[in-house]
């Protein structure tokens, strides 16, 4: 497999800071790698070939991550614990973080000729003592980067922070005086003041170019750690959007051969390729058939990976509006939030179709919080918007925690996302179908609960205990 082009779009964005002082014997430099990445914050999960669904055992309860680390895994960035454990809910330490980072950036190799540098006394030492030994190398490379900054050297093995990701991921993208512009931005995110001065242009643009989101309810959690299962979806990201030299080829598989499995072809758009069945299997090419793909070839022009992008390239949007600008009808912008946490930006077309309960509605008659349905053509732009029925929205999960005098309940999802919400005067409770009183609510409870427009809990349904 050809080398990537560029070095590192990310390291820096799983590292927290620290201080180096460069060797003799500097690492290759980065290049500026904005124009490089695609940023567009879409995100296809697609299981590869030889990763089976089931090769960790402890992942079937994250979903949601289950697809990017099977890739990352196959492609030997993430790695498990043994024993078929992966264990996805634990923090990733800001070294394992840059390591990670690197490796999907393909710099493995330059990470072992800095490692034996060291270890031959011909670079700076300075690394020893502070980072595990099989890291030197990697480290090694941030360091000659300039990319971690003076006086954090001690938080390599600390957790890493999403804040810190943000603004790392930021500025090794090329974009440092775009966040400088954007320092006094008022953030969609509901906890936008827990964000730490001098990360809030960092934050605004990593959501401007879809590496991060928010989370369901709208925080964005800056001093939440990130975990492997969230770590494994985020350089997934960063390894879909990074430009490649591999040759990809994108189109409608329009037929395939699979009855002899040692001489299997696939055929994209009127065009017939010979599929690597030591990359790709039987099932995957079948279940490709009829549907839109990005493939990959090698120098044979062998097939070597297939992902299937009819989802990642849709044409239609369901979500809350954070913000939406029509002053200038020639310049219209709506911004939305789907229920994954992702938002998008879209441009509206000057005559953009509107409705509301099947009426037809002016474009300045939408209001953030509304909940929207929209179509985009090929172009991107927004042909029509469909304003959705007031209604409140739901959470569902288990309590972790209750406090009935000061109103307030935090419950965790399935996913593992924590959500601390108010809790209405006037709530209604029930138990079993029977109505109950908000003292009956324990921890451990699996609840689901309603939310007014403000976010308050109005209804609190426990499941049977």
């Amino acid at each position: 497999m050809k080398k990537r082009k560029m070095l590192a779009v990310a390291v820096a964005g799983f590292m927290m800071a620290g201080s180096f002082n460069a060797g003799a014997y500097a690492a290759k430099p980065f290049k500026n790698n904005r124009n490089n990445f695609k940023g567009n914050g879409k995100l296809v999960v697609q299981i590869q070939n030889n990763i089976e669904i089931d090769d960790f055992d402890d992942i079937d309860e994250y979903p949601w991550a289950k697809g990017a680390i099977n890739k990352m895994a196959k492609k030997g960035i993430v790695k498990g614990y043994g024993n078929r454990v992966f264990q996805p809910n634990k923090p990733v330490t800001n070294v394992e973080a840059i390591v990670m980072a690197l490796r999907v950036l393909g710099e493995e190799d330059e990470a072992k000729e800095q490692m034996e540098l060291i270890s031959k006394g011909l670079k700076n030492g300075k690394i020893k003592g502070n980072v595990q030994s099989w890291a030197y190398g990697y480290v090694s490379i941030a360091e000659d980067e300039g990319i971690i900054e003076e006086g954090d050297f001690i938080n390599l093995k600390a957790p890493a922070k999403r804040q810190d990701v943000a603004k790392y991921i930021v500025r090794a993208l090329g974009y440092e005086d775009e966040a400088q512009k954007h320092m006094d931005e008022d953030l969609d995110y509901l906890d936008a003041e827990n964000i730490g001065d001098g990360y809030v242009g960092y934050v605004y643009m990593a959501g401007e170019l879809g590496i991060m989101k928010g989370s369901a309810n709208g925080l964005f959690q800056p001093n939440k750690p990130i975990t492997r299962a969230e770590m494994a979806v985020l350089i997934y990201r960063v390894d879909e959007d990074i430009e490649i030299d591999e040759d990809i080829v994108k189109g409608e598989v329009t037929d395939i051969d699979t009855e002899d499995e040692d001489d299997m072809r696939i055929k994209i758009d009127g065009k017939w390729y010979d599929v690597d069945e030591d990359e790709v299997d039987k099932d995957e090419i079948e279940d490709a058939e009829g549907k839109e793909v990005k493939v990959e070839l090698n120098e044979d022009e062998e097939v070597i990976d297939i992902d299937v992008v009819e989802d990642d390239e849709k044409d239609e949007y369901r979500g809350e509006v954070v913000r939406i600008d029509v002053d200038d009808s020639e310049n219209m912008e709506i911004r939305i939030r789907e229920n994954d946490g992702s938002r998008h930006t879209f441009d509206i077309d000057e005559d953009v179709e509107v409705e509301k309960e099947d009426k037809e509605i002016d474009v300045d008659d939408i209001e953030e919080g509304d909940i929207v349905e929209i179509e985009l053509d090929n172009d991107g732009k927004v042909i029509k918007i469909e304003v959705e029925e007031d209604q409140d929205r739901e959470y569902e999960g288990t309590v972790v925690s209750i406090k009935t005098d000061d109103k307030q309940i935090t419950i965790e999802e399935e996913d593992g996302d924590r959500y601390t919400l108010d809790i209405d005067r006037d709530v209604e409770v029930e138990i079993d179908g029977e109505d109950a009183e908000l003292e009956d609510v324990e921890e451990g409870d699996y609840v689901e609960l309603k939310v007014d427009e403000d976010e308050d809990v109005i209804e609190i349904d426990v499941e049977e205990k």
